[in-house]
């Protein structure tokens, strides 16, 4: 899966740079992380056939993003932005908030596999 970008500058986007676009291959990478985090969290989201500029799947796609958002507060996360008056700064949110949720899973995993493989709670013998 591609990267989340959630770095983007008024620079990126005053200098035209790849990222200061936001295109439809950025709609499919949140999809296809919703769609992830969705499986992961046992959410049954479904995030496909979003079209760009089309204001009603972008809102959808936000829904979904507000749901794996629900249950874990997450204090440096931002909000869920609208739909409304799109710009870098809300592209940057939802990516952060898509990040979040992926490097609390991760850790979540983590955890378990440290608790759970090594010997806890017990002494460990070589």
């Amino acid at each position: 899966m591609d990267d989340l970008i959630y770095d983007r500058t008024q620079a990126d986007v005053a200098s035209l740079t790849a990222k200061g676009y936001y295109n439809l291959s950025d709609l499919e990478r949140i999809a296809e992380w919703v769609e992830f985090l969705s499986d992961e969290f046992g959410l049954g989201l479904s995030a496909t056939d979003y079209t760009l500029g089309d204001l009603v799947d972008i809102a959808e796609l936000l829904a979904n993003v507000a749901a794996i958002r629900t249950g874990h507060t997450w204090s440096w996360t931002p909000a869920v932005p609208s739909a409304t008056a799109w710009n870098y700064v809300k592209a940057n949110n939802v990516e952060q908030i898509l990040h979040d949720a992926e490097l609390w899973r991760a850790n979540k995993i983590a955890g378990y596999r440290y608790c759970g493989t090594f010997t806890c709670g017990t002494a460990f013998e070589f």
